[in-house]
Order: structure tokens, then C-alpha cells, then sequence
């Protein structure tokens, strides 16, 4: 049988190699070209081709990267030597090239990305570690905390009124160059007297007699129980006093409690037994 030659209808599209085959064809497609007749473009955007922060953009059979500065080819993968090419560096400046940019080392005077400006903060005008900052036409200084004015060296009164005091919890505020120091209530704690001092967590609790002590915002509570009373639980309650002793039994107050000495023929945490009726002999009826 006598074989059809598909090559001469030219199957092969955007210059695709037509090779005949015996009952068929096929086609070997140039680079950017796909499918049994090289008709679909290829997205090598997808492969990300693009180095160095460059922009990929797809187009038929092929891609361009669009290069940020300092970056060149193809594929964006060849730096670009500012400074030989371009001189940027200006006022007698060095130049540095580094991947994808450069650096200029300015004389002291000049300042600025290509040293093209006029270094005002030479004379460092700004007092009290403020930060100064080149302008077009001169300088101007960000003060540190606790300075102000153009220079920085105006004291700011922190404490001073009608600014909230930076003391809190009734803390005492006194002003000092470029800051503030507090005087905290015992309760508190801290640079402006904003912690808590757990009062129940010091060396000797508060509460007396091992009761129980809760802290609180700036405070404490003692829980004393029965027998005692007083903000630290240190005023014993002289239970002797409401005669808690039956049947002319002596009372003796003790630390947060009482006991009684009962009278012959009594017993009892409170007197309240009689022995003799314990012992009474049963008479039947």
C-alpha cells in the first residue's frame, strides 16, 4: 500500500519540523511550541525564568522579563555596573557596585543616595542623642524622648500639669532632664507604679497566726476566722467575755480561742456534762 505523505499539507505550524511517518507524521516543534502540530505557545512565565524580582511576560513562542533596576539579559541574571557605566557618585565620591546596585562613600560634607546633597548635620545640631534629618535646603532634629524644640534642648516636664502625671496609683511624680522618675505607695511597684505588690508573697505574711491572705489591687485581705479579728487578723476576741463556761466553770482566753476548767462533777468543752447524772442509779418503775 502506497503511503500518504501528511508533509506535504504542511501540518506543522509556527515552523514546526514535519517528519513523515508511514501511515502518519511528526512534527518537532521549535522552542516556545507545543502539540501534535506546534499550535500551542508554551507559558515559560510559568517556569518563572525571571531572576531577581523581574516581571515574566508571556507571548507567543516565547517570554520577555521585564528587569528591575540594576539587573540585566535575558533572564535578568547579569548585574549592572553603575558605576562604570553611569557614574553616579558625584562631589568626588566613591563608587561601589554591589548585585543589582551600588553605594557611594560621600565626603563628609555631602550626603545622600549619589552624595548630591548638601550634608547640613556635619556640626550634629541636635543635642540630647536627637536624631538629625538632611533637607533640600537644611536639617531638622527628632528629638529622644523627654526633649523638644528645634535643637532638642528643652527639657519636657513630664510631670507637670495639666498633662496626666505618667504616675500612676497615686505615685509621686518628680521631673528630670529628659525623663521622669515616680515615687510608687508601698502597694505598688514599677516604672510608673503599675504593678501590684503581692503582699501575701513576702517574707513574713501580713495575716498573724497562719490565717489566710488574699491579695488584691494595691491591698490585701486577711480571712481570720473564729477567735480573731483586726485588718491582720491581730486582735485576739476574748471569748471570756460572753461566759461561754456552763455550771460555774472558769474560762481562760487563749490566742484565738478559750477553754474552760470545769467545776467538780462537770465535764465538757463547755462544762455542759454532769458526771452525776451519768452515774445515777436507774430506778424501774
Amino acid at each position: 500500500m502506497l503511503d500518504i505523505d501528511e508533509c506535504e499539507q504542511n501540518p506543522c505550524k509556527n515552523s514546526g519540523y514535519c517528519n513523515n511517518t508511514q501511515g502518519s507524521y511528526q512534527c518537532h516543534c521549535l522552542p516556545g511550541w507545543t502539540d501534535t502540530n506546534c499550535v500551542t505557545d508554551v507559558d515559560e512565565c510559568a517556569s518563572f525564568p525571571c531572576l531577581h524580582g523581574g516581571t515574566c511576560l508571556n507571548n507567543n513562542g516565547s517570554y520577555t522579563c521585564s528587569c528591575p533596576e540594576g539587573w540585566t539579559d535575558r533572564n535578568c541574571n547579569t548585574n549592572v555596573n553603575e558605576c562604570t557605566m553611569f557614574s553616579p557618585c558625584v562631589n568626588n565620591a566613591t563608587c561601589t557596585d554591589t548585585e543589582g546596585s551600588y553605594d557611594c562613600s560621600c565626603d563628609p560634607k555631602w550626603t545622600g543616595k549619589n552624595c548630591s546633597s548638601m550634608n547640613y548635620c556635619l556640626s550634629s545640631p541636635c543635642s540630647n542623642n536627637g536624631t538629625c534629618n538632611n533637607q533640600p535646603t537644611g536639617y531638622n532634629c527628632t528629638c529622644s524622648r523627654g526633649w523638644s524644640e528645634e535643637h532638642c534642648t528643652i527639657d519636657i516636664d513630664e510631670c507637670k500639669k495639666p498633662i496626666p502625671s505618667p504616675c500612676l496609683n497615686s505615685g509621686n511624680c518628680t521631673n528630670t532632664n529628659g525623663s521622669f522618675y515616680c515615687e510608687c505607695p508601698v502597694e505598688w511597684e514599677g516604672d510608673t507604679c503599675e504593678t501590684d505588690v503581692n503582699e501575701c508573697l513576702t517574707a513574713s505574711s501580713p495575716c498573724l497566726y497562719d490565717t489566710t491572705c488574699n491579695n488584691t489591687k494595691g491591698s490585701f485581705t486577711c480571712i481570720c476566722g473564729s477567735g480573731l479579728t483586726g485588718r491582720n487578723c491581730e486582735t485576739d476576741v476574748d471569748e471570756c467575755l460572753t461566759a461561754p463556761c456552763l455550771n460555774n466553770g472558769t474560762c481562760n482566753n487563749t490566742i484565738g480561742s478559750f477553754n474552760c476548767a470545769c467545776a467538780q462533777n462537770w465535764t465538757g468543752s463547755m462544762c455542759e456534762i454532769d458526771l452525776l447524772a451519768s452515774f445515777a442509779p436507774f430506778s424501774g418503775g
